[in-house]
């Protein structure tokens, strides 16, 4: 079951959204949150559409449809979507307008955008699309699992050509609530020093990544993605190491064969303690990165991981803003991405290959 890569875009806290990889990257000032760089909408989306939508249906359809644009003629079969929360301002603002109006004449139009589809139907109107259409909500594995069901419909025959992604919103009471379970870091974090100057909590984040899969190589093909995997089961160090390992193994790959492990790392204390304690069990020759100081912490960040994945196997270089511990090769064939979740003991690793 594999897929390879046609095309993707990114919306993300970076400047991503134009498709340049990264480069010296500025020193960003401390913040608590890491909110997405948007692309002027208008340019992309009908002025018609733009006016009825929010601001986290703007992201996910500006992605798909630059997304799309980099086809050039291939058409999307199915689009699938991943995303923990949705469209969670507008279900803020319609809970809201509820308390407010003592439950009297509400406005349907924000509750009908709560909707958890609302993203991917948005997408597939603008499309003239009606074919299969989904949307996963399974909080961290919500991008994965849309990932898993996109390459079983090309594995499958059922589609040749498939839009997935992964996105989800900042809101200031999304925030609040999950501050309240100590997510977040009591003060404001430089986004380069997250990872260095580790303390309890991390930097929230948003973002929507989309990406054109297919079944078979073309001249288009960026890379290919040769496995994913969701593990929900609390694992020792070892354990992930050993899961790490059988992964490599099933799809013909030893760890020796990586040249990168891309890991979730997010500044938390006591998260990153057992990043650290798998990574001794990583071999020093191949290299370690981190990508959460660059978009933040969000259910659907390993999308982001993804993307710059792909990057790196593309342009064969791996920007040293990424660089946890440097690889000893120059050379990108095979990526390891691993994201672990304390708060449901969520495990996904993803393999993306430089095979064609």
């Amino acid at each position: 079951m594999q897929a390879y890569i046609y095309a993707m875009c990114a919306i993300s806290p970076q400047n991503t959204h134009e498709g340049a990889f990264f480069g010296n990257e500025a020193e960003q000032d401390a913040v608590r949150a890491l909110k997405c760089i948007e692309p002027t909408y208008s340019k992309i989306i009908s002025p018609l559409s733009l006016r009825r939508l929010s601001r986290i249906q703007k992201m996910g359809l500006a992605s798909a449809l630059l997304c799309v644009q980099k086809l050039e003629g291939i058409n999307v079969d199915a689009i699938i979507t991943g995303s923990a929360y949705c469209c969670e301002n507008d279900m803020e603002q319609f809970c809201r307008s509820i308390y407010d109006s003592g439950e009297q004449d509400l406005s349907p139009i924000s509750f009908i955008k709560t909707t958890n589809s609302s993203i991917a139907s948005t997408i597939a109107t603008q499309l003239n699309f009606s074919g299969y259409c989904q949307t996963y909500c399974n909080r961290d594995f919500s991008f994965s699992n849309a990932l898993i069901d996109a390459m079983l419909l090309l594995s499958d025959g059922d589609a040749h050509c498939v839009l997935v992604g992964g996105i989800d919103e900042y809101t200031d009471d999304l925030f609040y609530r999950l501050s309240l379970l100590n997510y977040w870091r009591s003060v404001a974090t430089e986004p380069h020093l997250l990872i260095k100057n580790k303390a309890r909590g991390t930097i929230a984040g948003e973002g929507a990544c989309f990406f054109a899969l297919g079944a078979h190589y073309s001249d288009k093909a960026i890379a290919k993605i040769l496995a994913v995997n969701n593990i929900k089961a609390q694992l020792t160090d070892n354990e992930v190491f050993l899961e790490i390992v059988d992964f490599l193994n099933a799809n013909q790959k030893q760890i020796a064969d990586l040249d990168v492990c891309l890991f979730g790392c997010n500044g938390d204390i006591q998260t990153d303690a057992f990043y650290d304690a798998v990574v001794q069990y990583i071999p020093l020759g191949i290299g370690i990165a981190y990508y959460k100081h660059l978009c933040g912490e969000y259910y659907t960040a390993d999308s982001f991981a993804l993307w710059i994945a792909a990057n790196i196997v593309q342009t064969q270089s791996l920007p040293q803003v990424l660089v946890g511990r440097k690889p000893s090769t120059n050379s990108y064939n095979n990526i390891l991405i691993y994201n672990y979740s304390p708060t449901n003991n969520g495990h996904t690793m993803m393999l993306i290959s430089k095979e064609v």
